[in-house]
């Protein structure tokens, strides 16, 4: 997954905000990773296995994608994950599209932002293995690939068929400040209090554990003096935004 950091090249990478307009660029490697998300594998929390040593997940490896790929999105929150990839796929229509938008909250901000860029949508209740066998069920109905969950702070039950097929992003290096009961703020919070000298974001496999699944990409993000909860979240945020759209297509494209 991770390589040694390349010398850095002059391009930029612009990177997506939460409206999906460009927010800021930085400098990248040649490699394309911007400068200051590369890092090692390192564990922030001194956990004695890598983030890296997961079980495979052979389902994405067997499954035969078809392009564009039908992607279903789940969440539990505002949609900011969701706008940032829509605008992503705006400009790569050639590989996928989101076909449905599914939250276990009906107040959620981001049906009503799934509304607003015109992707089906609806709201369905998880708490339950038998919960998530019917969110399944609607997710084959449409001919959904591959699920991406964008906040969503459910545990839901992954049935064996899609195992290797459905993906998270969680706001620090797992398997540091990660697993029930860390989500958004909470996460930076600790990691400000543990005293890290770098965060980031994960990119996994999805299991029936939080926070567990094998680890596909990953963004470090340097921990600054003087940073807040606000400002290291929104720093990490615009690393989720580099990195979840790349491995979304690795794992598409079978890298």
């Amino acid at each position: 997954m991770e390589r040694g950091a390349p010398a850095i090249a002059t391009t930029r990478t612009t990177l997506r905000g939460p409206t999906g307009m460009a927010t800021s660029s930085l400098p990248t490697t040649r490699g394309g990773l911007p400068r200051a998300l590369v890092g090692p594998p390192t564990v922030c929390d001194g956990a004695r296995s890598s983030a890296l040593e997961r079980a495979p997940m052979s389902a994405s490896a067997s499954h035969a994608f078809s392009f564009p790929a039908k992607i279903g999105v789940l969440l539990s929150g505002g949609g900011r994950t969701l706008e940032n990839l829509a605008g992503w796929l705006e400009e790569r229509p050639d590989l996928a599209r989101i076909a449905i938008v599914i939250s276990d909250r009906k107040e959620a901000g981001g049906l009503a932002r799934a509304e607003r860029l015109g992707i089906p949508q609806r709201a369905m209740r998880c708490r339950s293995q038998s919960d998530g066998e019917k969110i399944f069920a609607v997710l084959e109905a449409v001919g959904v690939e591959l699920v991406v969950l964008g906040g969503f702070l459910r545990l839901l039950h992954i049935p064996e068929r899609w195992l290797g097929r459905v993906l998270n992003i969680h706001p620090s290096l797992i398997p540091a400040h990660s697993g029930m009961g860390y989500y958004g703020d909470r996460v930076h919070r600790a990691v400000l209090e543990a005293g890290d000298s770098e965060t980031g974001c994960t990119v996994h496999f999805v299991d029936n554990i939080y926070d567990h699944g094998e680890v596909i990409d990953r963004g470090v993000v340097p921990v600054e003096p003087g940073d807040t909860v606000e400002t290291l979240a929104a720093r990490v945020f615009e690393a989720e935004c580099e990195i979840y759209p790349r491995a979304i297509e690795k794992v598409l494209r079978k890298e």
